[in-house]
């Protein structure tokens, strides 16, 4: 946590997020998530990236880098007072639990996601199981129509064959 220094902690932070991000926005558009689950990770995602923006602040304030008002921080002196203080007031832990809740809604969207998609496999596995069984049924009653057919034909044939012999 504090043997990063400065410069460091911007690029590695942000670069790493980058690629996370761009690596996992593909995967989960290339499965299809749905619009609205993906502004769900969105939100997530932005609000991920606002604690991390304090907790890089903060790592530079005990580092002694201060923020120059136009995005870049610079050498100062180390306040690790005020970076304890924001790491641990109520704002950082209010913001904390806020990522969550987007995640939360995500799987309550992927979850009936999910479960309408088991209801609809569930739904045509019992359709094709009535099919398999009306069609097992015409499959029976072919196979004995046929046979006794085949007996009756046999039968018949037996008879004209004695009915021949006696006369």
């Amino acid at each position: 946590f504090f043997g990063i220094k400065g410069r460091d902690i911007n690029n590695l932070a942000f670069v790493n997020r980058l690629n996370l991000y761009t690596k996992s926005q593909y995967t989960m558009t290339h499965i299809r998530f749905s619009d609205a689950e993906m502004a769900k990770l969105a939100e997530a995602a932005q609000n991920s990236t606002n604690l991390v923006n304090t907790e890089v602040l903060a790592m530079n304030l005990v580092n002694g880098r201060v923020p120059d008002g136009k995005g870049n921080f610079v050498q100062g002196n180390p306040d690790l007072e005020k970076a304890r203080s924001l790491m641990h007031d109520a704002d950082y832990h209010h913001n904390k639990a806020k990522i969550m809740q987007p995640i939360n809604d995500f799987f309550k969207l992927l979850n009936a996601r999910t479960q309408g998609a088991v209801d609809m496999a569930d739904s045509n596995a019992r359709r094709w199981q009535l099919i398999e069984s009306i069609s097992g049924g015409i499959a029976l009653a072919l196979f004995f129509a046929v046979m006794y057919a085949i007996f009756d034909n046999i039968t018949a044939s037996m008879r004209r064959s004695t009915s021949a012999r006696r006369a």
